[in-house]
């Protein structure tokens, strides 16, 4: 009975031991549940990941601690692979800082490493050590590419498609993959018109398959000329991250020329009088009252034989809300029959899009007759030749006369 009572007190003080050490080994522990930057590590990333120390004991320090990331190298480089505390004060939590990058020949799956500690609990050196799990994650991304459309530069109304190819770079299928045309500029959803649907369901993509979208659009009577730009975003149910890639659809104005005036200017006269015989200059007024350049204007005139001179002038470009003129250098004909005669004009341009555009109109002018000329100023011009001649010759005589007299 006394060895019965021997033994078991032998076995208490052995328990008591064992706690004691596993009390000691386990002074600062290592918890599992890790912080990490970024969320999803893929290969090729840099990693930080803090890994929670706590202190067990509310009566003893741990001093000089150092923990230690092991990572296995052939798909992990250590960047930063210790953290060092002088001491570890009685019930805290400190975060050891570790980072490494993930080698671009890791494959998507879980990985072990381990975090080693050691330091010193009074005198006694302790060591311990905590296996931890991590995840190297597939990409899961889509890629927008080749974003292209119809056209550069649309007038409002004019119909366009934009067109891209959503691929998988993920090694495994995306499911659920949702493509949308997104508008960035402020007022863009509102100045174009949606001729299909801005959200396409392209269902599953198999890993490198790419497959195609199209969107139509057109822009509303209501937008404004200018740069407006929009995203073509892709998603799926295990994307962690959006694919998407940006464009712009340049809207120009439509221009309007009127002719806002036709005059014209009789050579050497202030009246409008325009005589059978009169050079005189005509002009047409040009406005562009729209909200787009009208290039290249040129004007043509046509009229019967009542009119000489050159019929075409070359204005050039004109913005808009402002004007130009042509002008054309004209003569009334000596014969031509006097009254009403029609004069055609015809405006022609390119627009934004340099498509051509046209306007014509017409005017009226009048010639009146040429009154027969005065007889009187030929007359006088007679007589004063006569007298200038009758002159020339007495004074010839004079010199004849000198000449004989000075031979005799």
């Amino acid at each position: 009975m006394k060895s019965a009572k021997i033994l078991a007190l032998l076995l208490l003080v052995m328990l008591a031991c064992t706690a004691s050490a596993a009390t000691a080994a386990y002074l600062v522990v290592v918890g599992q549940d890790y912080s990490q930057s970024p969320a999803y590590a893929r290969p090729g990333d840099t990693v930080t990941i803090g890994v929670p120390l706590s202190s067990t004991s509310t009566s003893s320090e741990a001093t000089k601690l150092n923990a230690y990331l092991i990572a296995n190298d052939n798909y992990f480089e250590l960047i930063k692979g210790e953290e060092h505390f002088s001491r570890f004060e009685t019930s805290a939590t400190k975060t050891a800082i570790f980072r490494f990058r993930v080698k671009e020949n890791a494959y998507p799956a879980a990985y072990n490493f381990t975090v080693k500690v050691d330091y010193y609990d009074n005198a006694k050196p302790i060591t311990d050590q905590q296996d931890l799990s991590f995840e190297v994650s597939d990409y899961y991304m889509l890629d927008v590419e080749n974003v292209h459309t119809s056209v550069f530069t649309a007038k409002k109304g004019q119909a366009m498609t934009v067109g891209a190819g959503i691929r998988n770079l993920a090694s495994s299928e995306a499911n659920n993959v949702q493509v949308t045309l997104v508008p960035v500029t402020e007022n863009a959803r509102e100045s174009f018109i949606y001729t299909s649907a801005i959200n396409i369901e392209l269902g599953k993509i198999l890993s490198g398959e790419s497959k195609p979208v199209v969107f139509g659009l057109q822009p509303a009577e209501k937008a404004e000329p200018g740069t407006y730009y929009f995203e073509v975003e892709a998603t799926c149910q295990s994307c962690e991250a959006t694919g998407k890639e940006g464009f712009s659809i340049e809207v120009v104005g439509d221009p309007d020329l009127m002719v806002s005036g036709v005059e014209y200017a009789i050579e050497g006269k202030s009246d409008k009088t325009l005589l059978q015989g009169d050079p005189f200059s005509l002009s047409v007024q040009l406005d562009n009252i729209g909200k787009g350049k009208a290039k290249a204007v040129k004007v043509e005139i046509t009229t019967d034989d009542a009119f000489l001179g050159v019929k075409e002038s070359y204005v050039g470009k004109i913005d808009e809300d402002d004007s130009g003129a042509a002008v054309f250098d004209l003569q009334a004909a000596l014969g031509a029959e006097t009254g009403t005669h029609p004069v055609g004009i015809k405006v022609l341009y390119l627009d934004e899009l340099d498509q051509p555009r046209e306007l014509t109109q017409s005017i009226d002018l009048y010639v009146y007759q040429r009154p027969p000329e005065s007889p009187v100023p030929t007359l006088l011009l007679v007589a004063v030749i006569l007298v200038i001649l009758y002159f020339v010759l007495k004074l010839v005589f004079m010199q004849l006369q000198i000449m004989r007299a000075g031979l005799e």
